[in-house]
């Protein structure tokens, strides 16, 4: 479902790396995969990893598809044929119950997802971080 928003994100920012790196590449003799992975790609790595990062936001927040779309359930279970449960889903469910502890685990579910794409996006800071 995110895959053409990762794939059209990687195409504008490999589009927006300068032409100049590439014939700089090709005048000291690089070969064309090797311009590639190392100057383009390098050039364009902050926009790819950011368009990644953005993808698995949607993907961890989205929670309409999952409530209209797929069955749910409450139980962790490790049959990828079966019934699974989702985090969002479980956070609307315990939400709408009546009791107030149900609501608190619906708060602390959230609280645990934002913590989620936090940690996330930190670890996606600390790869296109400059390396000197």
């Amino acid at each position: 479902m995110m895959i053409p928003i990762i794939i059209s994100t990687t195409d504008n920012m490999l589009s927006l790396v300068p032409i100049e790196l590439r014939e700089a590449g090709m005048a000291l003799g690089g070969s064309k995969h090797k311009i590639i992975l190392q100057i383009v790609i390098k050039a364009a790595k902050v926009g790819i990893l950011t368009g990644i990062l953005l993808s698995f936001a949607r993907i961890i927040g989205e929670t309409a598809p999952l409530l209209f779309t797929s069955a749910n359930n409450q139980f962790f279970t490790m049959d990828l044929s079966g019934q699974f449960p989702s985090l969002t889903v479980s956070i609307y469910n315990l939400a709408t119950y009546p009791d107030e502890a149900s609501r608190e685990l619906a708060w602390a579910a959230a609280f645990i997802l934002t913590m989620i794409v936090l940690c996330i996006n930190l670890m996606g800071r600390f790869l296109i971080r400059n390396k000197k």
